[in-house]
C-alpha cells in the first residue's frame, strides 16, 4: 500500500533491536523476511500504478513485524502531483532524494550536471539499501569535504552486517542483486516480493518437517519404555 502518511513503526525502529540481537528464533527470521516481502510488494504496487518514488528510505517504509501490514510513504514521488500552478498541478523538481540511499546512476547524473531520472531500478536500489541498513549494515560513509553525489556515483560496495548473511542468506543474496551497480541487472520489486514470500513459505515448510521428524523420533525413543511398563 502506498500512502501520503501512515502511523506505525518504520524499518529502522522495527528492526533496530533485532539487528543487534543474537537471540533470533525461527519465527523472528520468518517475520523479517515477511516484512521485507511486504515492503517490496508495496513498491511493486506503486510501480504498477505508474509511479516512481525517487526518495525511498527506511523512514518511509512502515510495517508491522511479520508482514501484517506495509505502507510506503509516497512523499514527493513522481506522479504524486502536489504543487499548483496556472496550468494545473505539477510535480516538484527532482533533485535525487537522500544521497545515503540513492543509486549510483542518480549520483552520476547529478555529477554530470544532468537531471536524474526517476526509475524503477533506482527505487529497487533504495529499497535494498534501506533494508540492508535497517538490519545493521553500515550506511554509506560520506567524509567531511567529500561531495555527496560523487561518493554515490562511485558505487562503493555495500557490505551486509555479518548477522544478516548468516541468519538470512536468501535475503542477503537477493539484496546483493538489487544493489548491483548496473541498473539493468537488478530484479524488479515484484520479483523481490515473490522470492521473499517463497523464502518465508519454504522456511515454514522446513520447520514443520523438522518438528514432525523430531516428534516421530521422540515417540520411537520412548515407546519401548512405555511398553516395558
Amino acid at each position: 500500500m502506498a500512502t501520503w502518511w501512515q502511523a506505525g513503526r518504520h524499518l529502522l525502529g522495527a528492526w533496530r533491536s533485532l539487528a543487534a540481537s543474537d537471540n533470533w528464533s525461527p519465527d523472528t527470521t520468518r517475520a523479517v523476511l515477511a516484512d521485507a516481502a511486504a515492503c517490496a510488494r508495496a513498491l511493486a504496487d506503486l510501480h504498477r500504478a505508474g509511479v516512481r518514488h525517487g526518495d525511498l528510505r527506511p523512514e518511509r517504509l512502515v510495517c508491522g513485524l511479520g508482514g501484517r501490514a506495509a505502507a510506503m510513504i509516497v512523499g514527493w514521488a513522481s506522479g504524486a502531483f502536489t504543487r499548483r500552478s496556472a496550468s494545473g498541478l505539477v510535480a516538484p523538481a527532482y533533485t535525487g532524494g537522500c544521497p545515503l540511499y540513492a543509486a549510483p546512476e542518480v549520483g552520476r547524473a547529478l555529477v554530470e550536471g544532468r537531471v536524474p531520472e526517476r526509475s524503477e531500478a533506482a527505487d529497487v536500489w533504495a529499497l535494498a539499501e534501506s533494508i540492508r541498513v535497517a538490519l545493521g549494515g553500515r550506511p554509506l560513509r560520506i567524509g567531511s569535504g567529500e561531495r555527496p553525489w560523487e561518493v554515490v556515483a562511485a558505487g562503493h560496495p555495500r557490505p551486509f552486517a555479518a548477522g544478516t548473511a548468516r541468519r538470512l542468506p536468501e535475503l542477503a543474496a537477493l539484496l546483493a542483486r538489487a544493489l548491483d551497480p548496473d541498473p539493468r541487472a537488478r530484479p524488479s520489486a515484484d520479483e523481490i516480493a515473490c522470492l521473499l514470500q517463497d523464502a518465508v513459505s519454504h522456511r515454514a515448510r522446513a520447520e514443520r518437517g523438522e518438528a514432525t521428524t523430531r516428534s516421530w523420533h521422540t515417540r520411537v525413543r520412548w515407546a519401548p519404555l512405555r511398553w516395558a511398563v
